[in-house]
C-alpha cells in the first residue's frame, strides 16, 4: 500500500503546498509502479518512494507551518489595529510568494540515484539554481528539433533518457554494458544532433564537458551524470544501482 497527498501528510493552506506536494508524490511513484507492473524493474525500486519523498515532504510541511504562523500574526495585527506592525508583517511575507527553490529545488537521495562526487549547490527556499547534479530535477533547456521548439522537460516522459552531445554518442554502448536490461532512449544535443541547443546552454547548464552525458529518469530527475568522457562512477556504485534497474 502506498499513501500519497493528504492521505500521507496534511499541510496548511498557507503557500499552496498541499496539492503540489501530493502531485510530486504521484510523479515520483507512478513511473516506478508502471515499470514494476510491466516487468521492466524489480519490486525493490518501490522502496525508494519513501526514501526520496519523505525529506522533501517534511521540508514542505515545515515551510507550510511557518507560513501559517506568519498569516496568523498578520490576522492578529489586523485585529489589534496596529497598522505599522501589520505593514511590517505583510512585507515580510514576500518569500512565501517567491519560493521557487522550495518548489523545484529539492533533490533525491536513494539507490535510484548515483552520486557523481560533486557538492550540493546552495539552493534555498527563495533561490533556485538549475543543475543536473544526480538527484536533482533536470533543468529546462530550449531545443530545436523535427517537431519544432521544445523543452528538455518534454523529453522525460515514459523512459530513461540519455542526454549527450555529438562527442558522447558512444555512451549509449557504455550504458548498455552497465545496465544490460535497461530500456532507454538516447538524445544527442548539438548542431548535428537530434536536437539543436538554441541558446548554446547545454554543457554549462548540465555541468558537463564535451563527451559527457546525463541519464535522466522518467520523472525528470537525474539518475547519473558523467562530467566528461570518462567512466561516471565507481563499479561499486554502478553495481548497487544496477540491481534495481534489472528486471
Amino acid at each position: 500500500m502506498f499513501l500519497a497527498g493528504d492521505a500521507a501528510h496534511l499541510l496548511t493552506p498557507a503557500g499552496g503546498y498541499g496539492l503540489q506536494t501530493g502531485i510530486e508524490d504521484v510523479h515520483n511513484l507512478c513511473w516506478k509502479l508502471a515499470f514494476v507492473l510491466r516487468g521492466k524493474m524489480p519490486e525493490e525500486i518501490l522502496d525508494t518512494y519513501h526514501e526520496e519523498r519523505f525529506p522533501t515532504v517534511q521540508s514542505n510541511m515545515d515551510w507550510s507551518r511557518n507560513n501559517q504562523k506568519g498569516y496568523s500574526a498578520i490576522i492578529g495585527a489586523g485585529k489589534s489595529g496596529d497598522r505599522k506592525k501589520l505593514q511590517e508583517l505583510i512585507s515580510s511575507q514576500w518569500p512565501v510568494l517567491n519560493s521557487i527553490g522550495q518548489d523545484i529545488g529539492f533533490s533525491y537521495e536513494s539507490d535510484l540515484v548515483v552520486p557523481d562526487g560533486t557538492e550540493a549547490l546552495a539552493i534555498t527556499a527563495t533561490h533556485y539554481l538549475p543543475n543536473a547534479r544526480p538527484g536533482s530535477r533536470a533543468p529546462h533547456l530550449w531545443l530545436q528539433g523535427p517537431e519544432g521548439v521544445i523543452s528538455t522537460i518534454d523529453l522525460f516522459v515514459d523512459a530513461f533518457t540519455l542526454l549527450t552531445d555529438g562527442d558522447g554518442e558512444s555512451w549509449s554502448k557504455e550504458l548498455l554494458k552497465m545496465h544490460p536490461s535497461l530500456v532507454f532512449r538516447c538524445v544527442s544535443i548539438g548542431e548535428k544532433g537530434d536536437y539543436r541547443d538554441i541558446n548554446h546552454d547545454f554543457h554549462a547548464l548540465y555541468g558537463i564537458e564535451r563527451g559527457g552525458a546525463v541519464l535522466v529518469r522518467p520523472d525528470g530527475h537525474v539518475y547519473w551524470r558523467s562530467l566528461n568522457a570518462a567512466a561516471p562512477t565507481t563499479s561499486e556504485e554502478v553495481g548497487r544501482s544496477s540491481n534495481l534497474l534489472m528486471a
